[in-house]
């Protein structure tokens, strides 16, 4: 058991120091390849609204309205206030 435990601890230390090999120009290959594949969790022209209502006792308000609409651009999507979500 105790051989295990010391080859188990010698991988946790040396397993890091052969995956620095993977970089290109300072970034992982790992983070490049994922802005390669299709974005399918927005799509363009997309919109989200939020109605927000105040409970005043048994009085309900209506407090205003909130529209996340969603612009396909150029390897960026567009939220309104965020700007450029691009990969690097």
């Amino acid at each position: 058991m105790r051989i295990f435990s010391f080859f188990a601890t010698a991988l946790l230390f040396i397993l890091p120091l052969k995956s620095g090999s993977n970089q290109v120009d300072g970034y992982s290959n790992i983070a490049i390849s994922t802005c390669s594949g299709d974005n399918v969790t927005f799509r363009d022209s997309e919109e989200l609204t939020y109605k927000i209502y105040y409970n005043w006792g048994l009085v309900w308000l209506s407090a205003g309205e909130a529209t996340f609409r969603v612009q396909e651009q150029k390897r960026v999507f567009d939220f309104g206030r965020w700007k450029d979500l691009s990969c690097l």
